[in-house]
């Protein structure tokens, strides 16, 4: 999670316009609250993520990746 949270906060901002439904500022909040709120952090929040949202969110990034890769050498910012 930290990590998906860590990557989301630097993509461009090409991406990110592109591809809205994502949720991209509540990734980088729980990465925040992972890193520095470790003694708030509530497993079975974390554990319900895993479970409930991280599956319909490999298919977008599946989708992303895709997607990027066959736009690759157009310009972004």
């Amino acid at each position: 999670m930290m990590v998906i949270g860590e990557a989301a906060g630097t993509l461009p901002t090409g991406v990110h316009a592109r591809y809205p439904e994502v949720p991209w500022r509540e990734m980088r909040a729980m990465r925040n609250i992972i890193a520095h709120s470790y003694v708030s952090v509530s497993d079975g929040i974390i554990w319900d993520t895993i479970e409930q949202e991280f599956p319909a969110f490999l298919d977008i990034v599946r989708e992303i990746v895709d997607n990027e890769q066959a736009g690759a050498g157009e310009a972004d910012d």
